[in-house]
């Protein structure tokens, strides 16, 4: 359930739970997020509830026949991560550095972390990759190479 508090990686990580399981039962993106209005509660349900006929008329004016689930996850977030927690999370991602008392592994699991901030950025493996090695220290980074 999700109900539009607490921590926003909770959002990131309600999101990941319903991508598993409409994998699980191969369920397609049009019902998608009429599936996962059910799993909505509190404030977050009252959103839905006053706004999806507005938000279904507005994507059926742009020719969509419903909301794509990437695009329901961004009204979401929108909606209930405020801007100044998702750029201050962002400007934590882009400038995060291994520390000299940080093992790989809590580097690695920090850096996934917030990564979820900037998902919505679709940045390609290839770029968080880059991303992920120039928060390295040099020495990290020579053993890397070699």
């Amino acid at each position: 359930m999700y109900d539009g508090l607490g921590e926003p990686s909770l959002l990131g990580d309600w999101y990941r739970e319903l991508d598993n399981i409409f994998e699980l039962l191969n369920c397609l993106e049009k019902m998608q997020v009429d599936q996962t209005a059910f799993y909505l509660k509190g404030k977050a349900g009252l959103w839905w509830s006053k706004d999806k006929v507005t938000l279904r008329e507005d994507y059926k004016e742009t020719g969509e026949a419903y909301i794509p689930w990437l695009n329901f996850n961004m009204l979401l977030r929108n909606t209930f991560v405020p801007e100044h927690i998702h750029s201050r999370m962002w400007a934590e991602f882009d400038s995060f550095k291994i520390s000299e008392k940080m093992t790989v592994e809590e580097y690695h699991n920090r850096f996934m972390e917030l990564s979820k901030y900037v998902s919505d950025l679709n940045m390609g493996n290839e770029i968080l990759v880059m991303r992920f090695e120039r928060g390295l220290s040099t020495e990290i980074n020579k053993r890397l190479v070699a």
